[in-house]
């Protein structure tokens, strides 16, 4: 396949599915190491402890010789998700690690229950904005 693409080969894009991956039968327990990562490993520096909401995540480091990528995804409210977030690090000082991408998320959920964005009021404000955008 050659690059760049043909406005025509864009245009008739089709994509393959090459293989199935029924992972429902995993998700619990993928759910139960994303929650123990934030209680007790390296992605504890996510928790909230004021807050309401139960962030599931998990961590990431990748070192080679002359650069470091640290990573955190993560999303909040199990039963009805509200938001998930992925924060990527990229340097090369030995801050650039897993457990700090966590602290920055932990920041961004602190920030986010400052400003009540998990209250219910605030989920029925958001709903109301949606619906009105769409026209629904």
């Amino acid at each position: 396949m050659q690059y760049p693409r043909t406005a025509e080969e864009i245009q008739n894009f089709a994509p393959r599915i090459k293989r199935d991956l029924n992972i429902a039968t995993v998700l619990p327990e993928i759910r139960e190491g994303m929650l123990a990562a934030v209680l007790y490993g390296t992605g504890k520096r996510s928790f909230d402890r004021d807050g309401d909401e139960m962030p599931l995540g998990k961590t990431g480091t990748c070192n080679d010789p002359t650069s470091r990528v640290g990573w955190f995804v993560t999303y909040a409210d199990e039963a009805h998700p509200k938001i998930a977030l992925a924060v990527l690090l990229r340097g090369s000082s030995r801050q650039v690690i897993g457990p700090t991408a966590a602290l920055v998320a932990g920041r961004i959920y602190r920030r986010l229950r400052e400003q009540n964005y998990f209250s219910a009021q605030a989920q029925a404000r958001r709903a109301e904005l949606k619906l009105f955008s769409t026209g629904n």
